[in-house]
């Protein structure tokens, strides 16, 4: 599953693993924060298209997407912002690292959109968007 880790270890040692998994969870902040919403929204998705209603689905969709989206890049723009003092709390040795923090983060928020919006679409059962 986390062949990456392995090879890192492999190449890098224990030293360089640690900061591979370290600069991995902060940036996976991000994609926890979209989990947290989005499975709140899924059931209620989920129950409107088994009632067989899809207007209402429809309209549950595409606001809870604009609401997902908004929250993904505010998480996306606050760790960033917080990546200073963050780092800071941990152990100097990740001081050189703040550079591809941010850059993780960048990853996986862009990585996140398509993500989030895969899902709520195979939630409600139609690959491709289309208006009613």
């Amino acid at each position: 599953y986390r062949m990456d880790m392995l090879l890192v270890l492999n190449r890098g040692g224990l030293e360089v693993l640690g900061k591979y998994v370290a600069i991995l969870t902060v940036g996976s902040i991000v994609f926890l924060a979209n989990r947290l919403f989005c499975d709140t929204l899924l059931p209620a998705l989920t129950n409107l298209m088994a009632a067989g209603n899809p207007k209402a689905a429809s309209e549950v969709f595409s606001t809870n997407l604009r609401m997902l989206f908004a929250i993904h890049l505010t998480v996306a723009c606050a760790v960033m912002f917080l990546m200073e003092p963050l780092v800071d709390l941990m152990v100097s040795n990740y001081s050189n690292e703040k550079a591809l923090f941010k850059l993780l983060v960048i990853l996986y928020a862009l990585g996140g959109l398509g993500g989030l919006g895969g899902t709520l679409l195979t939630a409600v059962g139609n690959r491709y968007w289309e208006e009613a």
